[in-house]
């Protein structure tokens, strides 16, 4: 049998004891470089994996990256998920994936409304058209089915969410890291444009 573990605290078990030698091990983020993943990144960099047995290789995630799919595909060791929904998944699926931590108590997760929408609960959103990202869609908004009454059909799926992105705010990336800000010009057109 072929059991592949999915979640980054199987890092932190692996280096709490030393691994035969120098084990090749493929851990892939959940988004780009950020913030959240520095522990990784930093642990790479001083060596403590290398002083653990361990010869990692951090693939960052990103638009249109699978992580789950490629762990259960043999291609990654580890991922860093974001939330528990997708193991409920696999293992409805029985798909051989196991998950050994979870880092958030709550879901960081949050649907957003205009303040005088008339809206303040769940209950609330009955008979609304809900715009949700695919993984939204596939992920958190199963339970609010579930437990709230919602209806698929209530739910804007938003392919093109990753694309616009991509194609609209990553070529401005440089920018805002060299000066910290946008034209506000730039900001206008890109209002416009996700308004489109």
């Amino acid at each position: 049998m072929d059991f592949r573990i999915s979640g980054v605290a199987a890092l932190a078990l692996l280096l709490t004891g030393p691994a035969n030698a120098a084990e090749d091990i493929v851990f892939g983020t959940n988004w780009k470089a950020e913030a959240e993943h520095g522990g990784f990144y930093q642990a790479l960099a001083e060596g403590i994996y290398e002083r653990h047995g361990l010869n990692v290789t951090i693939r960052q995630g990103g638009p249109q990256v699978n992580h789950a799919a490629l762990v259960a595909a043999g291609k990654l060791d580890f991922y860093m998920g974001g939330n528990l929904f997708g193991q409920f998944n696999f293992t409805q699926n029985g798909v051989p994936v196991t998950t050994v931590a979870a880092f958030f108590q709550k879901e960081p997760q949050v649907l957003l409304v205009h303040p005088d929408a008339g809206i303040e609960t769940f209950e609330d959103l009955e008979g609304k058209t809900l715009l949700l990202g695919n993984d939204g869609r596939l992920t958190f908004f199963l339970w609010m089915q579930s437990e709230f009454g919602l209806t698929e059909e209530q739910s804007l799926i938003v392919e093109t969410t990753r694309a616009f992105v991509e194609n609209e705010l990553y070529p401005h990336e440089r920018e805002v890291e060299r000066s910290g800000r946008l034209e506000m010009d730039l900001i206008r057109e890109l209002q416009k444009k996700a308004m489109e």
